[in-house]
C-alpha cells in the first residue's frame, strides 16, 4: 500500500512540474498620494529593507496559499473589483488606500511592478481573469490579482489605509515621518494577520533535490513534497499534494511554491482548508544558518 501511495504521488508531482506553461503581462501600480521622483529617491534606503522583506514574506507565505473562497472567508467581501489586471474597467480605488514606500518596486519610477500569467489558458469567452479589492479590518487593503480560472491568485499586494497622521511624500524631506508612520502602521496589520491569518508551523524541513518527502500534518493527514532544482540550481520549486489515494482529490489538492533568483526561505502551502508553514534546508546544507 505504502509503495502504492508512493508511486502514485512521485507521477503525480513529476507531471505537474512538466506541464506548467505561461503568458504573462507587466503590471505597474503607481502611489497616488507621492510624488514619483521623491519616492524613485528613497526607495532604495536601507531603512526600508526590514520592512521590505517582511512584506514580502506577507505575500509569500501568509496569503500566497489563499484562493478566493479563502480571501472572501478572511477578509470578508470584496469592497468592489478594482479593474480586469490589464489596467482597464476604469474603477477608482479609494482615496485613503496607500502604496508603502516598501512594497517591491523599481526604484527607477516610483511605482511598483510586478508581472502575471495567463495560468491555465482558457478561451476568451470563459476567461475569468480579474482583480479584486478587500479590507484589512480599518489598517489597510488587499488587492487580489486572479487567474483566468478566476480562483487562484497570480499576485497580491497589500495598502495601508491613510489616517490623519499620514505624510505624503511630497520630497524626500518627508522621509523621516512617513517611514515612522508607515512602520507603526505595518506593525498593526501584522498583528491582525497574526489573529485572523493562521498557519500551523511545521518548523525545519530537509529535503533532498528530487526525492519525496512525507509530513506528517496530524489529525490523520499528510502530504507529499518533491524539490527540483531548475537552471543549475538559481530556481527551485516545491510541487505539494495531499497523501491519498483518491486521484480527484490528490489533482484538486496540487500546489506548487517556488524560489527563483532568492534562497530559500518560509513557505505554505494549504492541504483540507488549513494552512501550514515550513523552512525547507536543502540535506547538503542543513547545517548553514537558516535565513
Amino acid at each position: 500500500m505504502k509503495s502504492e501511495k508512493r508511486t502514485l504521488a512521485i507521477a503525480f508531482l513529476l507531471c505537474a512540474l512538466c506541464s506548467a506553461s505561461f503568458a504573462q503581462g507587466l503590471i505597474l501600480i503607481r502611489a497616488a498620494q507621492d510624488d514619483a521622483t521623491a519616492r524613485a529617491a528613497v526607495c532604495s534606503r536601507p531603512e526600508l529593507k526590514p520592512l521590505h522583506d517582511a512584506y514580502v514574506e506577507d505575500l509569500n507565505v501568509r496569503l500566497k496559499p489563499l484562493n478566493a473562497d479563502d480571501i472572501a472567508m478572511i477578509f470578508g467581501p470584496k469592497l468592489q473589483p478594482a479593474a480586469d489586471w490589464t489596467g482597464r474597467g476604469g474603477i477608482k480605488k479609494p482615496s485613503d488606500l496607500v502604496l508603502p514606500l516598501f512594497a517591491p518596486g523599481n526604484s527607477t519610477n516610483g511605482m511598483m511592478s510586478f508581472f502575471v500569467s495567463g495560468r491555465g489558458a482558457t478561451p476568451p469567452d470563459v476567461n475569468k481573469r480579474h482583480t479584486d479589492l478587500h479590507a484589512i479590518g480599518d489598517i489597510g487593503y488587499l488587492e487580489c490579482y486572479y487567474a483566468s480560472d478566476g480562483v487562484h491568485k497570480d499576485a497580491t499586494v497589500i495598502y495601508i489605509r491613510a489616517d490623519d497622521k499620514f505624510v505624503p511624500l511630497a520630497s524626500t524631506n518627508d522621509f523621516s515621518k512617513r517611514l515612522e508612520w508607515e512602520k507603526s502602521k505595518f506593525d498593526a496589520l501584522n498583528k491582525w494577520f497574526d489573529k485572523n491569518v493562521s498557519l500551523t508551523e511545521l518548523g525545519v524541513v530537509e529535503f533532498s533535490p528530487a526525492t519525496l518527502k512525507r509530513i506528517d500534518l496530524g489529525g490523520g493527514t499528510a502530504c507529499f513534497i518533491i524539490a527540483n532544482a531548475v537552471e543549475g540550481g538559481s530556481y527551485w520549486g516545491f510541487t505539494i499534494s495531499k497523501d491519498t489515494l483518491n486521484l480527484d482529490e490528490k489533482k484538486k489538492s496540487m500546489q506548487s511554491v517556488s524560489f527563483k533568483n532568492r534562497p530559500l526561505g518560509p513557505m505554505s502551502f494549504s492541504i483540507d482548508g488549513k494552512f501550514y508553514r515550513l523552512t525547507p534546508v536543502l540535506a547538503d546544507k542543513l547545517h548553514e544558518p537558516v535565513r
